[in-house]
């Protein structure tokens, strides 16, 4: 499993997201004119993926994450009578045709071979009140976890994800789900 540490700055809306040895490896802001946009940079701000909201409604909110300009991943904002969930579909690359399709979540180059990558959806449940999520491949087999914490002025996020997908990737889900809870409060 990778860690990660996710604190969202207070009224400027940027993410610094620090490794388990408390070292910055990413940062994330939102555009400055556009706040449903956000770009997730490393380190050498060299950007690693773009999250856009393309949905204006409240229970049923939609954001596309694009890698290298081209859309990688759709992620839905259900609020259902009990519970919200996330509904994140990686979108398809492998055609020749115009349709904009991308390619799929490739895992860690370092990890185990035997890992089946054939999954393109992912869903993230709140366990309890808005503090726990786990993150559940379409075999409805928990990859990872998400727990949040109110430090003073911001909200702090703690992930653990396995480290045979791309943990980069699920930042951008963290951040997604920070810009959902924002629109609630307010």
């Amino acid at each position: 499993m990778v860690k990660f540490f996710i604190k969202a700055n207070f009224l400027s809306k940027k993410y610094s997201i620090f490794n388990e040895e408390d070292n910055l490896v990413y940062t994330a802001e939102s555009d400055s004119l556009i706040k449903a946009r956000v770009r997730l940079l490393d380190t050498s701000n060299q950007l690693l993926y773009y999250i856009k909201k393309t949905s204006v409604f409240p229970i049923k909110r939609t954001f596309e994450i694009y890698q290298d300009n081209k859309l990688f991943a759709i992620t839905k904002h259900r609020i259902g009578w009990l519970k919200e969930n996330y509904l994140i579909t990686l979108v398809n690359n492998n055609n020749n045709n115009n349709n904009n399709n991308n390619i799929q979540l490739e895992p860690n180059q370092d990890a185990n071979e035997d890992f089946d990558n054939s999954s393109l959806s992912f869903k993230v449940r709140v366990n309890g009140r808005e503090r726990d999520y786990i993150i559940l491949n379409d075999d409805s087999l928990q990859v990872g976890s998400v727990k949040r914490k109110h430090v003073k002025f911001r909200d702090t996020y703690y992930m653990d994800i396995s480290d045979l997908l791309d943990p980069v990737f699920f930042l951008t889900i963290v951040i997604i789900m920070d810009k959902c809870r924002d629109k609630r409060r307010t």
